[in-house]
């Protein structure tokens, strides 16, 4: 590896050395990059993205669709434009300042931090390797790292155990896994989904049982009416981060570091709800739907998707109707 590439990767684990590293970062490291990338790839410039697009680029919405966005030029662009922004968002003046030596840090504060960039950058290099290997189908590296890209079980029940007792305590490791969050990702969308509309499940009325109301049922439906509802974010980048999350579900498939720092940040108001406006703050505008009308349709149709003689079972619906 070249000098500066051993510049780039060099962190230390201490208050003072993150303090230096998030300077050297913002002032020079990150313009290196981009000018790296930029070289490597064989372009003028990093375009500039919207947030959707950004998202259609980076993430496939099924393993098949994964692999082939692995396949194609525009996938490192898009990561690359993501991983900068990213982090030059995190590097404000006032966030280096926060570790400046004269403020007095938390250890685990300065663990937590320096274990987010030091994964990130290494990242950042094997993302221009993979370009290499699965765009030019060069054989010869231009960065020696590299990473398992599989999630081991090992790693998964150590974080089960640090998430009930905590990262700092006597039955848990400190490290943490980012990657699980995907997990979390996942259950947030079904999660608000599910009861933005009220609905849980079937219940077969003649033999009494409970029967599960699919995801995909769900969508399937809701995007004959996606014209009429609001969701935050345009219902196709939706079902793509649901289908993604559920990639590691399903596989344990890793992740470039900032994918799950980006997605948390778009999923924000899909999340959280809207900001105050003219009829007040409220986290069900999250998710808005046209009428209580679009509301009984949609139940109606997801009733019509059973084959036998079933009722949904519903909940007080969570998003906001805004014609009640």
């Amino acid at each position: 590896m070249e000098e500066i590439n051993m510049d780039y990767l060099k962190i230390e684990r201490s208050q003072e050395g993150l303090y230096e590293k998030f300077t050297q970062l913002k002032n020079k490291d990150l313009d290196w990059y981009e000018q790296e990338t930029i070289k490597i790839i064989g372009i003028k410039n990093l375009p500039s993205k919207s947030d959707d697009d950004l998202i259609r680029q980076i993430i496939g919405k099924s393993l098949s669709d994964h692999q082939k966005k692995i396949n194609g030029r525009e996938y490192y662009i898009a990561n690359a434009v993501v991983f900068l922004s990213v982090f030059r968002e995190i590097l404000s003046d006032d966030f280096i300042q926060k570790f400046a030596p004269q403020n007095a840090l938390d250890d685990l504060l300065v663990y937590n931090y320096y274990r987010l960039f030091h994964s990130a950058l290494f990242d950042s290099l094997i993302l221009l390797n993979e370009y290499c290997a699965n765009i030019k189908k060069s054989n010869d590296l231009p960065f020696g790292c590299g990473k398992n890209h599989y999630q081991h079980t090992l790693t998964l029940y150590q974080s089960l155990r640090q998430s009930i007792y905590g990262q700092c305590s006597y039955h848990s490791f400190i490290e943490v896994e980012p990657d699980l969050s995907i997990s979390i990702i996942r259950q947030l969308v079904e999660i608000r989904v599910r009861r933005a509309f009220g609905v849980l499940g079937y219940y077969d009325v003649i033999t009494g049982a409970i029967e599960p109301l699919s995801m995909s049922v769900i969508f399937k439906v809701l995007k004959e009416f996606k014209s009429r509802i609001d969701f935050s974010i345009p219902f196709d980048c939706l079902i793509r981060v649901y289908g993604w999350s559920n990639i590691f579900l399903h596989t344990g498939l890793k992740e470039y570091s900032w994918k799950h720092i980006f997605i948390t940040n778009y999923l924000k108001e899909f999340s959280l709800g809207k900001p105050p406006n003219a009829t007040g703050w409220s986290v069900n505008s999250g998710i808005s739907i046209e009428s209580k009308q679009v509301l009984d349709d949609i139940h109606s149709k997801l009733k019509n998707e059973h084959p036998k003689d079933v009722e949904v079972i519903t909940c007080k619906p969570e998003a906001k109707i805004i014609n009640a």
